[in-house]
């Protein structure tokens, strides 16, 4: 993540955690303080006496989730603003995904195997159950088994309609987190539901993150309030 304060034309000065980058790139001559001026929405919102988080393009053009506030400073305009890239934020939700994409291609794997090996009168039932895995496969859970008999087939149907409901609901959830909704909750299916439980503790670590965001916000503002007591106090002096 990245941490700063402005003033009230939003030029920083604090220096930013990627000074090195943006003097690289030409973004800044020599340093960041009271050179770079930043102009997203968190700044304004900030600049505009408002504090929240939301998703915007950081001054690297960037996406990136970020806490801005007012600093409670008197006599002056400070901002402070607190970016992580949404990249950063959401890598355990591409993960996940990737988890689904392969229990989908495993049980695709399954379902060929079965095809192969079983008698021609269920061929047909095992021929749509795979069309459905492979759909799976490619990411495509709007899949539909109609599928139903009173055997092992029958069986097998019934199986692959609660994974499809059970990956629609962890996507649903997996949609709400990528939008920024980290009051989705998952519920897992049992002790051993590897993925439910994974989604669980990221939603946990990610609200944690949030919270350290918002902490770490609080921590500077205090930190700059002292900063200018003691401006204040020095002047007087």
């Amino acid at each position: 993540g990245d941490a700063y304060l402005m003033n009230n034309e939003g030029y920083v000065f604090t220096p930013p955690r990627f000074t090195d980058d943006m003097r690289r790139l030409g973004i800044i001559n020599e340093r960041a303080e009271l050179e770079l001026k930043v102009d997203t929405h968190g700044v304004r919102e900030a600049l505009a006496g408002r504090e929240g988080v939301d998703f915007y393009t950081n001054y690297a053009d960037a996406r990136v989730v970020g806490a801005y506030a007012p600093v409670p400073v008197p006599g002056t305009q400070w901002v402070m603003v607190i970016d992580m890239q949404e990249a950063e934020a959401f890598a355990a939700v591409t993960e996940l995904l990737n988890i689904i994409l392969l229990i989908g291609l495993v049980a695709a794997a399954v379902i060929a195997f079965v095809a192969f090996v079983v008698a021609r009168s269920v061929a047909n039932p095992v021929i749509a159950v795979t069309a459905v895995a492979r759909g799976l496969a490619l990411g495509d859970i709007d899949q539909t088994v109609e599928v139903r008999a009173n055997d092992e087939i029958g069986q097998l149907g019934d199986a692959f309609r609660q994974m499809i409901a059970y990956q629609r609901e962890m996507a649903h959830a997996a949609d709400r987190i990528a939008a920024g909704d980290l009051t989705a909750d998952v519920t897992p299916q049992s002790e051993r539901d590897a993925l439910g439980h994974s989604f669980v503790q990221m939603i946990a670590n990610l609200r944690r993150s949030i919270g350290r965001v918002r902490s770490n916000a609080l921590n500077l503002a205090s930190a700059s309030e002292q900063i200018s007591a003691s401006a204040d106090q020095s002047a007087q002096a």
